[in-house]
């Protein structure tokens, strides 16, 4: 499950106890002021209680997501990565993708993952856990000294892996996107609504299958920003 935490502590247990084993929530900030600013809400102690109560719960795989965007959070990094040193988690440091709502997306907003490994390294060494990324989105990064806790760099634009991914998402609202950045979706929940057999519905994955992109292409003259952002693909 990937959450925003804020309403996760109340359900930790019960989740836990049906059978969730990973839960990644989403954390751009440590900083009240800052998480409002980024998310337009107060509930940063709310977040940070479902990440509690998730270690309290024995999640085995807990994960934490921050978007680095220059001038908003970059001066978080070093913080974020105590945060994972200190609660035995991992902390997955994003490239800011064009994917927000305003649109307001500009490379100088950018901060490379090579920028943020390099910040971290100069506070807590780190070395890479394995020299390939074996099919996930994440460079692998442990601390030399020992401590539980893991870095992860996803450098989605500067790296980017679309090489080699093999993923697809359906969104909240049933549709299939091959790529975050797709221009195209392929509406299965229609078609499951207007009883579609199920031969009908993996034909119509094979269809979405077969057409998806070989990259993003940000960057490149011929880039389109998808027209819904991250917060309404979802999935």
């Amino acid at each position: 499950m990937i959450t925003n935490g804020s309403n996760f502590a109340s359900k930790a247990d019960s989740l836990r106890s049906s059978g969730l084993n990973r839960v990644t929530f989403s954390l751009d900030s440590l900083k009240p002021g800052t998480f409002r600013s980024i998310t337009g809400s107060d509930k940063l102690s709310g977040v940070l209680d479902s990440i509690e109560a998730a270690r309290s719960a024995g999640y085995p795989d807990i994960k934490v997501n921050a978007v680095i965007v220059r001038g908003q959070n970059d001066d978080e990094v070093v913080d974020l990565a105590r945060f994972a040193r200190r609660n035995s988690l991992t902390v997955r440091f994003i490239e800011f993708m064009p994917l927000d709502r305003g649109h307001i997306w500009d490379r100088k907003h950018l901060v490379p993952a090579t920028e943020i490994r390099e910040t971290i390294n100069s506070a807590f060494p780190i070395v890479l856990i394995n020299p390939s990324r074996k099919g996930e989105t994440a460079w692998r990064y442990r601390f030399v000294d020992g401590t539980v806790g893991e870095i992860g760099l996803i450098a989605s634009v500067t790296d980017a892996f679309c090489g080699d991914c093999s993923r697809i998402r359906l969104t909240a609202d049933g549709q299939i996107r091959t790529c975050l950045f797709s221009t195209q979706e392929y509406d299965v929940r229609e078609l499951l609504r207007s009883g579609g057999s199920r031969s009908e519905v993996t034909e119509l994955i094979r269809f979405a299958v077969a057409r998806k992109e070989y990259g993003h292409k940000i960057g490149s003259s011929t880039f389109k920003n998808p027209s819904r952002p991250m917060s309404s693909i979802g999935g």
